[in-house]
């Protein structure tokens, strides 16, 4: 199994961090007068990535209406390894972001050493783990932080999620729409 350490890279070029109401950064991605939900994953092989991975997947296949996105960071193939291990929805979009550069320009940087180590994400690591879900094959950095946006029909940012700790999840069944 590919390990990836506590080794923390170069932080890539970071815009400001989106806020509600702001204009979603121009990205490919994105779906023109159509919601989309973007999900900005930790590292490939991270139970967290995977767990909030399997949940935007679940949205994907029961709401045609939301375009739902995935981005990845880290080596491509070792990512494409890991996802084809799960059955995704074929509604999900995959996107690759080897170098961090998009989770830049959507103001994602890296987490702290506390936001890392904290005994809230140690108690949702064993539940996810009691549910089958632990570190697999790994590539990126675990120092990349996780997030979420619901981006509206005119590109604003109506809902956002960023975690406070790293085994905090985004609920997206609690976006209201």
């Amino acid at each position: 199994m590919p390990f990836i350490g506590l080794r923390k890279p170069p932080e890539q070029n970071l815009s400001s961090c989106l806020k509600l109401g702001d204009i979603a950064p121009e990205s490919s991605f994105l779906v023109k007068g159509k919601e989309n939900l973007i999900l900005f994953l930790r590292h490939t092989g991270c139970p967290f990535a995977e767990a909030a991975l399997k949940a935007l997947s679940d949205l994907a296949n029961n709401d045609s209406e939301l375009k739902c996105t995935a981005i990845f960071h880290g080596e491509a193939l070792i990512s494409k390894k890991w996802i084809s291990s799960f059955n995704l929805s074929s509604n999900l979009n995959l996107v690759f972001d080897e170098h961090r550069d998009t989770y830049g320009d959507w103001g994602i940087g890296y987490s702290k050493i506390t936001h890392l180590f904290n005994p809230k994400m140690l108690v949702n690591l064993i539940k996810l783990a009691l549910n089958g879900i632990t570190n697999k094959d790994a590539s990126g950095t675990r120092w990349q932080q996780q997030a979420a946006f619901l981006i509206d029909d005119k590109g604003k940012v109506q809902w956002l999620h960023f975690p406070m700790h790293t085994g905090d999840l985004p609920n997206f069944l609690t976006i209201e729409k």
